[in-house]
Parts: C-alpha cells; structure tokens; sequence
C-alpha cells in the first residue's frame, strides 16, 4: 500500500488550493484528518471547504486614462459577473504591460464585498503612444515646364483611440520627384464585446509610370485572456507594370526587367507574451510561431 510523503501532500494541498482561486473560491482551505498513528506514517482524510462562491463585481478603474471599463474586462478576462479568479489578478501588471498606451500606476487592490462579491481597483494613467507629423515641400517637376510637385511625408499614428484599445496608422511620404509610398494598417480588438478582432493593413509604392508594388493583408485574431492570441491571416504581394517601352521588346527582342507579379498566400500565427514591459522589457518572454 503506497503513502503520501509530506512534500506530495503539500504539493497536492496547493494544486487543489489554486484550483479553487482560480475558479470562484478565494476562502476554500484543505484540511486534514489523522484517524490512526504508527512509527513512521500518519493515516488520515483530507477534508475540502471550498467556501462562498465569489464573484466579481466591479472592475473600478481610476486615474487619467480613458481606456473603457468594457474593453479592459475582456482584456483582463475580469468581466463583471464572471468567476473570482487569482491568477488573472496576479496577472493584471502584466497585462497592461504589454499595452504601450496604457500605464498601471498601481493595483490591482481586491475589496471582498460581503464575502460572495470582489472590487478590483485600479490607478490607470494613459501613456503617450499617438503620434501625428506633417512635412510638406515643393519641387519643381522636371516633366513639366510650369508645375511643381508637392513632396514631403504625413504621419498619423492613432493608438487607443476612444478608449477602446484600436489602432489607426497612416504613412505617406514623397522626398523624390519620381517615388512615393503609401502605408495604411487598422486594429480592432474585441468586436461586439468578444475575444476576436480584425487586423488589416495596405502598402503601396510607385515608382513614376513605370511600376506599382501592391501589398495587403487581413486577418482575424482570437485573444486568449492575457497576452496571447492566435490569428488566421491572408497576405498579397502584387506588382503591376504601368508601362512597357515596347522598342526594347519589338527591336531588340529584350523582356523588361520588371514584370507583374502576384503572390497571395494563407496562414496561421500564435503569440504569447509574459513581458513586464513590452517596448523596454526587463523580463520575460516573447514567442511567436507562423504557419
């Protein structure tokens, strides 16, 4: 007949405690019962009290930032209703962590409210991620005798926008006469108040008349409480030719150097993140795995 060494016990007492935390039963305790002594062994029950069930109640955020109460519930996996859970508590600074708009001045602070019911308070404070920068100049256009060419490059970097933890980001830039490039990505985590969100992002270059590089992608991502998700993502890269000197094809029989091209293909990516802070990390660890 096999025992149970102290350390097992132990280890098993905790498992069974963190079980409990984590789904609803903060109070639970475990307890044991001797029933019969010999020399070397101890025989006995385990007793289990799991206590109140403890929901939470109220996610109370304070301090300048205007990040939604809804949108960080399900960032959190703190939603009000839901089951007490330690380990999305103890997890809370890294969450917020792993947002660069976002900075948690302190907290997570738990009140239990009548032993059935959790607030959970924290200091927020917005972080200043949004950019937006405007340079524009004139030159004059060599294929054009009377005109000029506007050149310069618009910025506009929009994160957190409404509190709601979207991103908008919009590059332009023309610093020669003949190229200029086109960027554009959009992020919504969250839509209609679930984990799935839409990333989605377009990419231009031109060159003059003579070619235009296309690149796109879209995706849908499915966030894990924390910071991991899973994504099923679709991406092209396009190149269209404006223009073909046909004297090069038809006289000296050459093919251009430059040809259309479309490459379009599907994927998978996993993320997980346990950083402290993710645009200057001290701890922690970053994965990521495509497919």
């Amino acid at each position: 007949e096999s025992g149970l060494s102290f350390s097992k016990y132990q280890r098993l007492r905790e498992n069974l405690l963190d079980k409990l935390e984590n789904n609803g039963y903060p109070f639970g305790s475990i307890g044991f019962e001797p029933s019969e002594f010999e020399s070397a062994s101890i025989s006995g029950s385990l007793t289990l009290n799991k206590g109140p069930l403890v929901l939470v109640d109220t996610l109370r955020i304070s301090g300048s930032s205007k990040v939604k109460q809804r949108f960080l519930e399900g960032v959190l996996g703190l939603e009000s209703g839901s089951f007490y859970n330690e380990q999305r508590i103890n997890d809370v600074r890294s969450v917020i962590g792993n947002l660069d708009y976002l900075s948690l001045v302190s907290g997570p602070d738990v009140t239990f409210q009548s032993n059935d019911e959790a607030q959970i308070d924290l200091l927020i404070d917005d972080r200043s991620a949004s950019s937006f920068d405007v340079i524009l100049g004139l030159l004059p256009n060599s294929s054009r005798n009377d005109g000029f060419l506007v050149t310069g490059q618009i910025l506009l970097d929009l994160r957190n926008p409404f509190g709601t933890g979207k991103r908008f980001y919009l590059n332009w830039n023309r610093l020669e006469e003949r190229a200029q490039e086109f960027k554009l990505n959009l992020s919504l985590p969250y839509l209609f108040r679930t984990p799935i969100g839409f990333d989605g992002g377009l990419e231009m270059y031109k060159f003059d008349s003579l070619y235009l590089d296309l690149d796109w992608n879209v995706g849908l991502r499915f966030q894990f409480t924390g910071n991991s998700y899973v994504s099923a993502f679709a991406k092209g890269m396009n190149t269209f030719v404006l223009n073909v000197d046909s004297n090069l094809f038809i006289g000296e029989g050459l093919f251009p150097t430059i040809q259309d091209l479309r490459n379009n293909h599907f994927g998978l990516s996993y993320e997980y993140s346990s950083l402290d802070f993710r645009p200057s990390p001290r701890e922690g660890v970053l994965i990521n795995a495509f497919a």
